[in-house]
C-alpha cells in the first residue's frame, strides 16, 4: 500500500467506525472492497486502488488483512483494534477529515456506510461473492471455486482485476479520460474493453441490498 492509500483507508475507517456500531475487522475488509467495486462500476476508477486476491472469505487485500490482525500499526494515527469477546472492533482515534476526498468519494462512503450499517460481515461476504460478482467469475474461471466453497482451501494468490468490472461499459472507461491524471487512477482502466453481457443472479435475500449501488 502507498502512503496515499493508507491515509485514505485511515480516514475512511474513521467515518465507517463512527457511523457503524461495533464495526469489526471482517466487516471493514468487506466494506473496503465493496467501496472499490462500487466506485469502479459508477465512476470507472477505484476508491482506494488496492489489489485483491481470491480468498474463501471473499476479495481480500493481503497486506491490509495482515496489518489489521496485528494491531493495525499502519493506521495507529486513525484508529485502533480493540479485542472483544466476539471479534476485534475498530475504534476511531480522531475525527474524520474530508480534505483528501472528492464530493463523489464522500457520496460513496456515506451511502455505503448507511446501506450496510446493520449488515453483518458474513452477509457482506455473500454479497461480494454473489454469482455475478468478479470474485465468483474469476474463482470459477481459475478452478478454485469448489476448493474454496468446500473449505479445502481458504485463500489463493489469484488476483482480481477490477477493470474487468467495466466489461461492456465503455462509456465509463471513456469518462476516465478527464481524470486519468488522478493519483487514484490505475493503468488497467485505460485499456479498451470489448462489449459482452453477463447474466447476473443472486439470492433474493441480498438482491435488494445491492441494487442501485
Amino acid at each position: 500500500m502507498t502512503k496515499e492509500q493508507k491515509e485514505k483507508i485511515g480516514h475512511s475507517s474513521i467515518l465507517l467506525a463512527t457511523n457503524i456500531p461495533n464495526l469489526d475487522i471482517s466487516k471493514l475488509l468487506n466494506l473496503i472492497y465493496l467501496m472499490d467495486e462500487v466506485s469502479v462500476k459508477e465512476r470507472g476508477i477505484p476508491f482506494f486502488g488496492l489489489s485483491y486476491q481470491i480468498w474463501q472469505s471473499g476479495p481480500v487485500n493481503q497486506e491490509l488483512y495482515i496489518d489489521l490482525h496485528n494491531g493495525a500499526k499502519f493506521f495507529s494515527a486513525y484508529f485502533m483494534v480493540r479485542q472483544t469477546l466476539n471479534s476485534p472492533r475498530i475504534i476511531a482515534l480522531s475525527k474524520f477529515k474530508d480534505d483528501e476526498f472528492s464530493d463523489s468519494d464522500i457520496d460513496i462512503l456515506e451511502r455505503l456506510s448507511k446501506k450496510f450499517k446493520y449488515i453483518s460481515a458474513k452477509d457482506l461476504a455473500v454479497i461480494a461473492k454473489r454469482p455475478c460478482s468478479l470474485w465468483y467469475r474469476k474463482a470459477k474461471e481459475t478452478g478454485v471455486l469448489d476448493l474454496l466453497n468446500q473449505g479445502i482451501a481458504n485463500c489463493s494468490e489469484i488476483d482480481l482485476n477490477l477493470s474487468d468490472l467495466l466489461l461492456g461499459q465503455e462509456e465509463k472507461i471513456s469518462s476516465t479520460k478527464n481524470i486519468k491524471n488522478s493519483k487514484w487512477f490505475l493503468k488497467p482502466f485505460q485499456k479498451h474493453i470489448k462489449f459482452y453481457q453477463l447474466g447476473c443472479y443472486w439470492h433474493s435475500r441480498y438482491q435488494h441490498i445491492f441494487l442501485n449501488s
